[in-house]
Order: structure tokens, then sequence, then C-alpha cells
């Protein structure tokens, strides 16, 4: 089964594998597509290796703002592929630990810019209320 985890502005989709496990080591599948003329770009990294394979259609500076983007959200990519993936945090029904809904907290936090801007192109504005 595959989660979506992140959409970036570009429309570019990153999406991860519950926990693989492979030669009694647990790895996670992280596959990102992003539409272009005639078909899409594609990219599939394993973690914990960072292992790049299936890469096509992608610049040399799109590949390294999307290995950064891997890099630094690797361990919450991990957290919710063992927890059911990002959607499973939106409520608890599922019973999600604490330390994974803070890890969604953070998440959050750390993309409340990309948040902030798809709000306002979707909305045109926005409004603080403290």
């Amino acid at each position: 089964m595959f989660y979506n985890f992140m959409e970036l502005p570009d429309k570019t989709i990153i999406s991860h594998s519950e926990l693989i496990k492979k030669d009694g080591k647990e790895q996670v599948k992280v596959y990102i597509e992003k539409p272009i003329y005639g078909g899409f770009a594609t990219a599939t990294c394993y973690l914990p290796e960072y292992k790049w394979t299936e890469v096509s259609g992608f610049t040399e500076k799109e590949m390294e703002h999307l290995k950064d983007i891997v890099e630094s959200e690797a361990h919450m990519i991990f957290e919710f592929a063992a927890n059911g993936g990002f959607e499973n945090a939106a409520n608890n029904n599922s019973r999600i630990p604490n330390h994974a809904l803070n890890l969604l907290l953070r998440v959050i936090e750390g993309r409340s810019f990309e948040i902030i801007s798809k709000w306002q192109d979707l909305f045109g504005e926005i409004k603080f209320y403290c």
C-alpha cells in the first residue's frame, strides 16, 4: 500500500509505502512523480539507504531539491509508514500513538510556508486570528 505524503507547488507528489521487511531489515519505498508534457517525471528512493532508482524526466536541479526533501523528512516518512500514512493522523480512531501525532504537528509546522502559500493560491487571502 502507498500513502500520499506531500504535494509540492509544481504538482510533484511524494508518496511512500508501508514498512517493508527485506533481508531482516525495515525499509520504505518513496515514490515521486510530477506531471510533464507527455506523461510523468518519476523517481524512486529506498530508505534508509537513500538508494535512488528509476529516475526519469527530472532535471539535476529538481533532483537535488527532491533529495533534500526526502533526506530532511525521512524520519517522518518512516514514522508514517509504520502508522498507516499521513491521512490516518487526521483522526485518532486508529489509536496512533501520541509521539506519531506530535510528529505530524512538526510536519505541519515545518511546512507552514507551503501550507500558507497553497491557502493563498486557493482562497486569495489569509487572515490570522491569535
